[in-house]
């Protein structure tokens, strides 16, 4: 038995085979449970926020310059 799979040759698996709907009730669960075990990270509005967007873009920075060469 053959599987359906989408026109364009790549096959849908995981949650892009998933309705939205679906795939929004599984992120959520998945939120909860990184709540409840301690593991999610929140970031408040102010000095985290910042920080983490001058991090990132000084990677950004860094590998630009590294392929330039």
């Amino acid at each position: 038995m053959k599987s359906e799979a989408p026109k364009s040759g790549i096959a849908r698996r995981g949650f892009a085979s998933m309705d939205p709907k679906r795939r929004a009730e599984v992120a959520a669960m998945g939120g909860i449970a990184a709540h409840k075990s301690g593991n999610a990270r929140t970031f408040s509005p102010g000095e985290e926020a910042v920080e983490a967007g001058r991090k990132g873009g000084k990677a950004r920075a860094r590998n630009q310059r590294r392929n330039r060469a």
